[in-house]
């Protein structure tokens, strides 16, 4: 089945291989899908950073941080729908590092909610005009050679190279007008029933953190050693 990330591969690859992989790892291994996802979360800020043409802190330069930073320089609403999600998938990578978070019904609500993720990050980064396609959950399906696939997927990441400014249709834009165009484009999103239940979790803890001024971290860096962080891949043998 073709990924519901496919259409990133137009200007970012390394994106759509992160959700493409989180997506075969949805049956047989929610963790990792759950954890992947996150990581396609944290990828996602980078390329904000990197299409803004702004610097990653010098200090404090965690993927919690840069969503700080991008909520400061307005590029993302404080509170909205779109830092909710951010909220939902870095928490629930966090749970699949210490907690083990291995629901499958959690996983496909993320992936959902990364999808949309998405969509929003290619209206207002790739191309105004863009139409996006209907998303379709993976069916729990026999792979054959899975393990051979998810090793080649695994392979790609970690040779991937660092965010970096890519000419898009949207190019010329102001600041305002993806402003406008991002206001516009989550009106418009619609969550399911279970995507809503996360994202009214994220959107309870989000605020209330931020009503006692606490500063949430980003993930740490203790984690299994079958998963690997962005800015520290680890290598697949």
């Amino acid at each position: 089945m073709k990924s519901n990330f496919e259409f990133l591969n137009k200007y970012w690859e390394t994106l759509a291989k992160i959700g493409e992989t989180a997506e075969s790892y949805l049956y047989n291994d929610p963790n990792a899908c759950i954890y992947k996802l996150g990581m396609f979360a944290e990828r996602l800020v980078q390329e904000i950073f990197a299409n803004e043409g702004l610097d990653e802190p010098d200090y404090d330069n965690t993927h919690a941080n840069r969503i700080k930073i991008l909520k400061r320089e307005g590029l993302i609403d404080r509170g909205g729908r779109i830092d909710d999600i951010l909220y939902s998938l870095r928490m629930k990578r966090n749970d699949a590092v210490h907690k083990y978070e291995d629901s499958v019904d959690t996983a496909k609500s993320l992936l959902r909610m990364a999808f949309r993720l998405a969509v929003w990050f290619m209206e207002v980064y790739g191309d105004y005009s863009f139409k996006a396609p209907d998303f379709v959950m993976p069916q729990n399906e026999p792979i054959p050679d899975y393990e051979s696939i998810i090793k080649g997927l695994e392979e790609q990441l970690a040779k991937a190279a660092k965010a970096e400014p890519v000419a898009t249709a949207t190019d010329g834009s102001s600041a305002k007008d993806r402003a406008d165009k991002s206001a516009q484009v989550t009106e418009a999103m619609e969550l399911s029933e279970a995507e809503t239940r996360l994202h009214e979790a994220g959107v309870a803890s989000n605020r209330e953190s931020a009503c006692r001024g606490e500063y949430v971290p980003g993930p740490c860096t203790h984690r299994p050693s079958h998963h690997e962080s962005w800015e520290h891949p680890k290598s697949v043998v």
